[in-house]
Formats: structure tokens, sequence, C-alpha cells
């Protein structure tokens, strides 16, 4: 009996080595699966990295590019306003997005160094009223959507190309605004784009759900044509909410328009297309200014004869050997253009003396006789 005790003994302590042997290679199982787990979300987050990156370089590249057609005189690239608006948005919308990447302690000390820029940095509200002078441009002046998304501008010297999302975005500004009339230009301009844009990061539904809704509010007699959209974005979103609330909205509208018709005659046939709000034509004041904008002053052979260039000396001792330049271009009132009177240079310096003083230009209100600063006057003095 005193063998039997120590051999049970040994064989307990045998089964207990065993037990504990098999419970860490369970575990030991679990780290196998751990580290593979790693492996893979290490794998996704590199390649995460890799898409952040290549975004950072593509918005570089992008800015370089931009930046470069700049070359020494901005103010040639800026006097075309789709350059205004590409480089105000650029500083925006696209800026925010790009922070959003900068997550990393390295990302965030190139933020943090940039701060010292961002004091000058444009708002959105900076881009609404580039956005809102393009389009009081395309008013004024009557010009095709097509043309000023093709950067051609009479007077400018770059030809900036609009992209199907920047003609959605413009699109967008003027629904935000509640001008519907804009909207659509905008929008009908973003889809013809789409069509040849496949990198392009908006979907042809995107912008049929601002294009179906802002073709009816602005003319109610193009809604066949605001169902039309909205049909076509059924098609690709048959789920969309709003979409089936229009569509069944816009086709009671057509039937009550037709029992109306029956009833009472038919009155004329409205204007159908896309209208320009009514309050632009308010004013006569503003029809007069748009046309002389449009057109040159007629033609008067009589006065064009008595028109002249000449150097002029006025008597003035120094003006005798260097006169001026000098070129009548109107008779009455009398109008005077004198040529090279400043160097380039004298130019920049008056600008840099003068940039610091300059102030939103104003207004006088004709009701109450008050300075005050207009959506479409955007100028400074």
């Amino acid at each position: 009996m005193k063998s039997f005790v120590p051999i049970l003994a040994l064989c307990c302590a045998l089964s207990s080595v065993h037990c504990e042997l098999f419970s860490a290679m369970a575990d030991l199982e679990h780290l196998v699966y751990a580290e593979r787990a790693l492996a893979d979300n290490l794998a996704n987050y590199i390649s995460q990295e890799e898409i952040r990156l290549q975004t950072l370089k593509q918005f570089t590249d992008q800015l370089t590019e931009k930046n470069s057609e700049v070359g020494n005189r901005p103010g040639q690239y800026l006097a075309n306003p789709v350059n205004t608006f590409l480089l105000l948005k650029r500083l925006t919308a696209d800026w925010e997005l790009l922070e959003g990447l900068l997550k990393d302690i390295e990302g965030q000390a190139l933020v943090h160094n940039i701060t010292v820029y961002k004091g000058h940095f444009p708002t959105k509200e900076d881009v609404t009223g580039a956005a809102v002078a393009l389009f009081r441009l395309q008013d004024t002046y009557q010009l095709d959507t097509s043309t000023i998304a093709r950067g051609e501008i009479e007077g400018t010297t770059s030809f900036p190309t609009l992209k199907a999302v920047e003609c959605f975005e413009l699109g967008k500004l003027a629904y935000n605004n509640g001008d519907h009339y804009h909207t659509v230009l905008w929008m009908e301009e973003a889809l013809e784009r789409l069509r040849g844009d496949v990198e392009s990061i908006i979907q042809r539904a995107d912008v049929l759900e601002y294009l179906a809704y802002s073709t009816f509010v602005n003319n109610a007699d193009e809604v066949q044509k605001a169902l039309q959209y909205t049909n076509e974005l059924l098609q690709l979103n048959p789920n969309h909410q709003r979409a089936l609330g229009n569509k069944n909205y816009y086709e009671k509208f057509i039937a009550s328009d037709v029992r109306r018709s029956q009833t009472k005659g038919d009155l004329g046939e409205d204007p159908s297309g896309v209208q320009r709000p009514q309050e632009d034509h308010v004013l006569p004041e503003r029809q007069q200014y748009e046309k002389l904008c449009r057109q040159s002053p007629p033609k008067n052979l009589q006065m064009e004869k008595r028109l002249f260039c000449r150097y002029a000396h006025y008597n003035k001792p120094r003006l005798f050997l260097a006169p001026a330049k000098e070129e009548v271009i109107f008779l009455n009132p009398k109008i005077y253009y004198f040529k090279d009177v400043l160097s380039h240079r004298e130019i920049e310096r008056i600008k840099e003396l003068a940039t610091p003083r300059l102030k939103r230009a104003t207004v006088q209100n004709s009701v109450t006789g008050e300075l005050e600063t207009a959506p479409y006057r955007v100028s400074k003095s």
C-alpha cells in the first residue's frame, strides 16, 4: 500500500501538466488567429494610407499645375472670372477635404505651419460671391453656359475648362441661393459634361435630383420635363424618397392643369424653357445697363473724323523731351486716354500702397439714402 500512494500522486501530477499544456495550446491557437487579423488590419491600413497619400499627391500636383499657369501676371489670370471661382473653391471646399486627410502628427504640423496663410484664405461666402458674379456676367452679356464652361470669355488670355463636378457645384451654389434659373443652366451643363467624364466623383443621379426640382420651380410650364428628369432619377435610384414624392406631385399637377385647360379653354401658348427670374426685369434701368454693356456706342462718322492722337507737351519744359501720348476718344463729353504715363514698376508700387486701404464699395439706398453694400457690387475702392 505504501508504494501505491506515490504512484497515484505521480499520475495526478502528470494529469495536471497535460491539462495545463492543453489549455496553453488553445490559447496559442487564438493568438494565431489574432496575428492573422492583425496582419489583415495592417494591410488594410497601409492600403488606406496609400490611397490617402495618392490623394494628397494629386492635390499637390493640381496646385502646382494651376499656380504655374498664373506665372508672373496674376492679374491677367484672374481677369477670367472662371479662374477666380476655381481659385476660391480650391482654397475653401477643396482645402477642407485636404485637412481631413492630414490627421497624423506630421500632417497636423503641416496644417499648423500653413495657418499663417489661412488669415488670407477665402470664406464660403467669397466662393458664393464669385459664383454670383459669374452668373451676373452670364446674364449681362447673354453668354451661353457651355461657352463659360470652356473658359471662353472675351478679353481674357486664360481659358480654364470646367469639369462636370465644377459645373455641378456652381449649380448647387445657385440652388442654395434660391436661384433656380441658374441651377437649371449649370446642372444641364454638368449633365452634358458627365457623358465624357468617366472619372467624375459625381453621379448622374446627383445632378438629376437638383435639375428636376429646379426645372419645375423655375417654370411650372416645364413640369413635363421635370417629370422626365424625375423618372430617370427613379430608374437609377428606385427608393429615392424625395423623387417619389415629387413624381406624385408632378403627375397630379399635370392632371389638374389638363382639366383647367379643358374647362377654361386655351388662353394662348405659355412661355416654355428656362425662364430668367421676373425680378431681374423689374427695373428698366437694369435692362438699359445690360444693353449698354453688350453693345458698343453707336458710330458717329462726323465725330470720328475729329478724333486724333498726338504727342502733347502743354508748354511744360519737362514734357518737351518726353511728351505725353494723348488720344481723344470722345468729344462730348470730352474723354482723353493717356498712354504710358506710369511704368509697370510704379503701378505695382501704387497698388502695394493702396491695397491695405481698400474697402468694399457701397451704393446709396434709394429709400433710406444710406450707403450700404450690395451683392451686385463687390468691388473695393
